[in-house]
């Protein structure tokens, strides 16, 4: 009787779900990280610039 109530609704859509979010966290902390790093970069390249042209 509940699967004719709910007839989109698998066991299985819970875990893909979670698993789902789980990528989009993992995703997103890793572009968070990776322009972290970035900017980092680009900001040992300026300062190797400006002493470039200090000397």
């Amino acid at each position: 009787m509940s699967e004719y109530l709910c007839p989109a609704f698998c066991w299985w859509d819970i875990p893909a779900f979670l698993l789902l979010v789980m990528a989009l966290l993992i995703f997103g902390v890793q572009h968070r990280n990776l322009k972290k790093k970035e900017k980092d970069l680009e900001d040992q390249i300026s300062t190797l610039y400006v002493d470039d042209m200090i000397r």
